[in-house]
């Protein structure tokens, strides 16, 4: 495949992953890589343009290819992506966001934490892309890309006035992040957080925050991003059995085949009585009304 052949495999991919155009950009690193550059920067000098024809993931793909070549060159033009107004960071990323975008400004980290802590403080920037820059900041200390001694220098500046002490997600995550480090010293700034009831959970003591998080262990949480393409495996718009047989395919295992299974047929019923209001229901590209962060064909709908 040439470059544009990758490229547009990228952008009209819809229910089949581009496994053949992930492998042949990975294969051709160095051919490849000036292109996703070239539009992720596009993207971040003017977001608001990039979010209105977004219709396809070709940004995302870019963003998780440069972070597993550890491109450093695309760290601050992801950080503008994120940062963008008008909701056009959500637009352009999705579900990216509150999965993985920790993960992929630690995996671009060019050495300079001024930009995470910028986003991270910006109250005109999506909540959840500010606590993932939170975030990210214990993805780099679990990888050795700064001291924890620096990252607790940046969250104290965080819990100490950059960011406004108004109820939202990014107090959440640090909150969450004085445990991940972990960091002692700045206990007492998260429990005068919660006392405040700065986060959205209302949790009463930090104990009770670290037995939450017990609960939902993540084991992908602190990693850097290694190969852009086995990200995609929790996609609900690509099959599952796609992304298991190109794995057992890459490890040379037999890929078993499926007998076809009758559809099931629910046994008829009279229809019950409507117990509530019913509410409207919200856009596929909407944000779940559950409150995950994510679009709501990727979680409640899907």
């Amino acid at each position: 495949m040439t470059v544009d052949e990758i490229l547009h495999a990228f952008r009209t991919c819809r229910d089949v992953f581009p496994q053949q155009a992930f492998d042949e950009a990975v294969a051709q690193r160095e051919a490849i890589t000036p292109a996703l550059l070239d539009l992720v920067e596009k993207a971040a000098a003017d977001p608001v343009a990039a979010a209105k024809s977004a219709d396809d993931l070709v940004i995302v793909f870019a963003l998780y290819l440069l972070a597993e070549f550890r491109d450093t060159r695309a760290y601050r033009p992801c950080v503008a992506i994120a940062a963008a107004p008008e909701d056009a960071s959500y637009q352009i990323l999705g579900d990216v966001i509150t999965d993985s975008l920790h993960r992929i400004l630690a995996s671009l980290f060019d050495g300079d934490v001024a930009p995470i802590l910028e986003l991270a403080s910006d109250s005109k920037a999506d909540e959840y892309a500010r606590g993932s820059a939170v975030r990210s900041l214990v993805v780099l200390v679990r990888n050795d890309r700064i001291t924890r001694e620096e990252a607790v220098r940046c969250l104290r500046e965080l819990f100490s006035g950059r960011v406004e002490r108004s109820m939202g997600w990014v107090w959440e995550d640090l909150v969450t992040s004085v445990l991940d480090l972990p960091a002692p010293e700045l206990r007492a700034e998260a429990t005068q957080a919660l006392i405040d009831k700065l986060g959205v959970e209302m949790y009463p003591d930090l104990d009770a925050v670290g037995r939450d998080m017990r609960a939902y262990p993540d084991p992908t949480k602190f990693s850097l991003i290694t190969r852009a393409a086995d990200e995609f495996g929790w996609w609900s718009n690509f099959s599952p059995d796609q992304y298991a047989n190109a794995l057992l395919a890459r490890a040379g295992l037999e890929i078993p085949v499926r007998e076809p299974q009758p559809a099931y047929e629910a046994p008829a019923r009279p229809p019950a009585p409507p117990t509530h209001v019913p509410v409207p229901r919200p856009g596929p590209n909407e944000r779940c009304p559950c409150g995950s962060g994510k679009k709501y064909k990727k979680c409640c709908d899907a």
